[in-house]
């Protein structure tokens, strides 16, 4: 019976965390500077995704204009960098944040599940990233984006994110 918990517990938690992911790039863009009228989270897109408005319809990150868009409101390397990498960074920080905190309260079992979902979620978009990336030979997800604007950022950024979630898991060990 505890499996199966566990097994739900994970599958909520990934879900949560997918749209805390989704919703860090959202925060990230309008605290580097893109209008509220002209972002948002799509959670019914497959994928998941940031919406962005050019004045005319919402495109999603796959539309050839959808880079133009990010740069007219937002212009920089390094804006567009962070708004990438934001998903991610604001889903790992405010992940760890409610780990520690349900160790303190006593409940470190419900940490841990939490800490395997995050660490699950992390490896799954790099996969998919990667691998979807290599089919399509052009660049898929947030980690390849990274890549093409930053290669030496994204891999020490990507190393950084995996020693905090694998620390997180010895942690609760």
């Amino acid at each position: 019976m505890h499996v199966v918990l566990n097994l739900l517990a994970g599958l909520g938690f990934c879900l949560l965390l997918v749209s805390l992911h989704e919703y860090g790039h959202l925060w990230t863009g309008r605290i580097l500077g893109m209008p509220p009228h002209a972002i948002r989270v799509n959670l019914n897109g497959r994928p998941p995704h940031i919406a962005l408005y050019d004045g005319l319809r919402w495109l999603a990150p796959d539309d050839p204009g959808y880079a133009g868009t990010f740069n007219r409101h937002c212009p920089g390397v390094g804006r567009a960098w962070g708004f990438v990498a934001g998903g991610t960074s604001v889903e790992t920080i405010v992940s760890f944040v409610v780990i520690a905190s349900l160790v303190g309260m006593g409940l470190g079992p419900v940490a841990v599940v939490l800490a395997v979902a995050t660490t699950i979620l992390f490896i799954g978009y790099v996969v998919l990233d990667v691998g979807v990336s290599c089919w399509r030979r052009a660049a898929y997800g947030d980690f390849a984006v990274l890549w093409t604007i930053s290669p030496a950022r994204t891999v020490t950024w990507t190393i950084a994110v995996a020693l905090l979630k694998i620390g997180t898991l010895l942690w609760l060990a």
